[in-house]
């Protein structure tokens, strides 16, 4: 070998790269994928928490309030949930599906949500008002006539009454979601309001027998209905009024809709929440601005 060509082997024997250790390499790679599974995750919780504007309200007391909403913006995800007065969250479930006029309710220990699901599908979901634990679901027809009775759902102490569709009543007990009885009622001809009393639905119409639906599904009617109770009503879209006709009134900047309880009034707008004293729609606590109580 010439002086020239041992000069050249070492001088390529010094310039290999090193090679790289083959631990460093498989902790690098572990890292970036535990790096990338976590940001998908984060992501995909971030989805199921309810971020967009709320659909409707119901009353559990004064300092807690049952919301049905959107989720994050560029999902479909509607949530079911329960909110403090002071805007935590208690718990959240997703219902992954598009709502067609909800109807959510509550009892002393279930929160009920009558929604159409994605597929098509309308159902009455029951979960436990403390935990969110799911309980029961009751599947409606896909399709047929809308109620005949003004609403969708009723609920008593220990049933449910699903309404529709045309003059169909299905009886739903709370405890399981067995359906005890369906029956389709042939009067009233039209309904003036719905009404629960002593776990009895009353179909109460204006000059005529009101029909009533027992827990069992009994059918019998009564000329003596429950009065309709007096709720607070809305005018010109961000206005609160009490009696009937609306005789006092409160404006509550960015009113999107509300729901009554036995002492207080919870109102919400897209995104927020407050309550109110139902007697004279002051505010309790939220972040609304509400105007002084005038005369109509």
């Amino acid at each position: 070998m010439t002086e020239r060509e041992a000069e050249t082997r070492k001088d390529s024997k010094h310039s290999r790269p090193k090679r790289r250790s083959g631990k460093a390499l498989a902790i690098g790679m572990l890292v970036l994928i535990f790096g990338g599974v976590a940001f998908a995750l984060s992501m995909w919780f971030w989805g199921r928490e309810p971020h967009g504007p709320i659909e409707t309200v119901a009353v559990v007391d004064e300092t807690r309030v049952a919301v049905l909403r959107q989720g994050f913006e560029e999902r479909g995800y509607t949530h079911i949930g329960v909110w403090n007065a002071d805007g935590t969250m208690t718990w959240s479930e997703a219902l992954f599906g598009v709502q067609d006029d909800p109807q959510l309710s509550v009892t002393d220990e279930l929160v009920l949500v009558l929604v159409t699901e994605a597929r098509g599908n309308p159902a009455l979901h029951a979960f436990a008002l403390e935990t969110g634990e799911f309980r029961w679901k009751v599947e409606q027809a896909i399709e047929g006539e809308p109620s005949a009775w003004g609403q969708a759902l009723a609920v008593g102490d220990s049933v449910a009454w699903l309404m529709g569709p045309g003059r169909e009543i299905r009886v739903v007990d709370l405890e399981d979601g067995e359906v005890r009885a369906t029956v389709t009622p042939e009067q009233p001809d039209e309904v003036a309001y719905v009404a629960v009393v002593d776990d009895v639905l009353q179909l109460v119409a204006i000059g005529a027998p009101t029909t009533t639906v027992d827990a069992r599904g009994e059918l019998a009617t009564t000329d003596y209905p429950a009065a309709q109770r007096a709720t607070p009503t809305t005018r010109e879209g961000d206005e609160l009024c009490l009696g009937h006709p609306p005789d006092r009134c409160r404006t509550i900047a960015g009113l999107a809709g509300y729901a009554i309880g036995d002492d207080v009034v919870w109102i919400h707008s897209e995104r927020e929440l407050g309550v109110l004293k139902a007697d004279d729609l002051s505010l309790i606590s939220g972040p609304f601005e509400v105007g002084e109580l005038t005369a109509r």
